[in-house]
């Protein structure tokens, strides 16, 4: 298995952005006319490690209670597509593509032109608030031109449970408080992936997650998921 199949269990020196809880001036003035394109996408080459035993000549000192962290394989390299409540953000698929935290948000491919997408449609809180209506809006105008084509959609979060999250989020080592739930693109497939952040005093210094679960996720039609309640 090739990346992210193979990373339960591992983890990953880096942290997921939380996004934006509302667009940018220069994001909000175009949530009405079209997609939001640019400045929301950051690339990220990323380190792999395992906690087997410590090799010989760790790489770091440890500190009292610290575990050891061995890097393993290749870095893990994608772009990030970042959440805006209230806006679309989009990054084309010509690499693999992550986006989150997903907490309800649906995530859309589709082409433009001949040109493949993925959109993440930044609904906040509930349904009928002021920025998912926005974000819903925009995104219903965007379907209706005519250069957009096949598109298909999901909620990674969907596909976590609470018992899930709950419980991979209660193991040794690992940060208190919610899992992330992030989405991802690769080579035509979707997936569904849960993250913990390592507790600081297990860690070296920098930023640490673990890869807790993995899901391939099923895209729908957009006119079947127009038609649920998220989506009125």
């Amino acid at each position: 298995m090739a990346y992210p199949e193979d990373l339960v269990g591992k983890f990953i020196g880096y942290s997921i952005d939380p996004g934006a809880s509302e667009p940018s001036d220069a994001v909000a003035a175009l949530i009405n006319k079209d997609i939001v394109a640019g400045g929301q996408v950051t690339p990220a080459s990323v380190k792999v490690y395992d906690n087997n035993p410590p090799k010989i000549g760790a790489p770091f000192p440890l500190a009292p209670g610290q575990l050891v962290y061995n890097q393993v394989g290749i870095p893990w390299s994608f772009n990030f597509l970042k959440y805006v409540a209230g806006a679309t953000t989009v990054a084309p698929l010509n690499t693999a593509v992550m986006t989150g935290p997903m907490t309800g948000c649906y995530l859309f491919t589709y082409n433009d032109g001949a040109v493949p997408y993925l959109a993440h449609v930044g609904t906040y809180l509930k349904p009928d608030s002021e920025n998912s209506i926005a974000a819903k809006y925009a995104w219903r105008s965007f379907n209706k031109l005519v250069r957009v084509s096949s598109v298909v959609g999901a909620s990674p979060a969907d596909y976590f449970s609470f018992n899930e999250l709950s419980s991979a989020q209660s193991k040794p080592g690992l940060s208190a408080g919610t899992a992330t739930v992030v989405g991802y693109f690769s080579a035509g497939r979707a997936y569904a992936m849960a993250l913990v952040a390592v507790a600081a005093s297990t860690r070296p210094p920098g930023p640490m997650m673990k890869v807790v679960g993995v899901k391939t996720m099923t895209m729908k039609p957009w006119d079947a998921i127009a038609r649920l309640p998220t989506f009125q």
